[in-house]
């Protein structure tokens, strides 16, 4: 199969502060963060069928949610 990979990249809080709710219900924050040369490794492969599915793998697969994810995923890519 012919995947895109996107590199999700981590990073560190270095100092995190909570200044205040929004209207949305959200916080404001302010942070100061640095980025690692380490990532996780997204792959996409676009399907012709209507059915989305979506896979979690890795050694630390098993605590994911997914139901959480599904959405947000297909909401963006779909």
């Amino acid at each position: 199969m012919d995947f895109k990979v996107i590199k999700s990249y981590a990073k560190i809080n270095l100092s995190l502060g909570v200044t205040g709710r929004l209207k949305s219900g959200y916080h404001s924050i302010e942070s100061l963060i640095s980025f690692l040369n380490l990532y996780d490794e997204i792959k996409i492969n676009k399907i012709s069928s209507k059915n989305h599915k979506i896979i979690f793998f890795g050694k630390f697969s098993k605590g994911i949610k997914k139901k959480k994810y599904y959405f947000r995923i297909i909401k963006n890519f779909g």
